[in-house]
């Protein structure tokens, strides 16, 4: 499963096309995770790209006429770009003409990734969305934050790190990495941790 670095280098990666137009869609699968919504290629096409973002582990593609378009990789999905005179690859599910020579493409071979679209105003109403604790790069995530989450916790820390719900972004390998940084056990309860391992596990976020 793509991590939070890899949606953050995705995101960095895809910068240079904002303010570029949109001219085609094509979509090669009804269905990923949850259904493309059925009006999705009227609201794209020539809607122009006015910011790229990243909210947790979704990538959010603002638009000129106040739409937002929401990319979740899921286990195996990636974002690449292709020539527009190349032929559609195997996995090949959602293909967006950008400019007159390159289109970006997502690809996914497992189909656990998901495409939806909203109006931008209207984003933080998605239940996946507002249902979200503080991103893992967010500087209110301190340690005041972590203890009044997770000091009474009976579950172990690695699920912690893992529920989106407190900190958000964070999967397994992360989590397994910010772990062995700190020197916590991923079985140690989270009312079990003392200032130390709080400390630790900033520091390693």
């Amino acid at each position: 499963m793509p991590e939070l670095p890899e949606v953050e280098t995705t995101i960095r990666g895809l910068k240079y096309i904002i303010g570029e137009k949109i001219y085609n869609l094509q979509i090669h699968t009804k269905q990923l995770r949850f259904k493309i919504p059925i009006n999705i290629k009227k609201i794209l096409i020539n809607a122009k790209i006015s910011n790229i973002r990243r909210i947790a582990k979704y990538i959010i593609i603002d638009l000129d006429n106040m739409f937002s378009l929401i990319i979740h990789l899921g286990m195996s999905g990636r974002l690449k770009f292709g020539d527009l005179n190349k032929n559609k690859l195997k996995h090949d599910h959602f293909i967006l003409d950008i400019t007159k020579k390159y289109r970006l493409i997502f690809n996914d071979p497992r189909k656990f990734g998901f495409i939806d679209i909203t109006k931008t105003n209207k984003l933080i109403n998605k239940n996946y969305i507002s249902n979200l604790g503080l991103d893992a790069l967010d500087l209110n995530l301190n340690y005041k934050y972590l203890f009044n989450k997770i000091s009474r916790s009976e579950v172990p820390v690695k699920q912690i790190l893992l529920n989106q719900q407190i900190i958000s972004g964070i999967g397994n390998i992360y989590a397994s990495e910010i772990l062995f940084d700190a020197k916590i056990s991923p079985l140690r309860k989270g009312k079990d941790l003392k200032t130390k391992h709080y400390k630790s596990l900033i520091q390693s976020i």
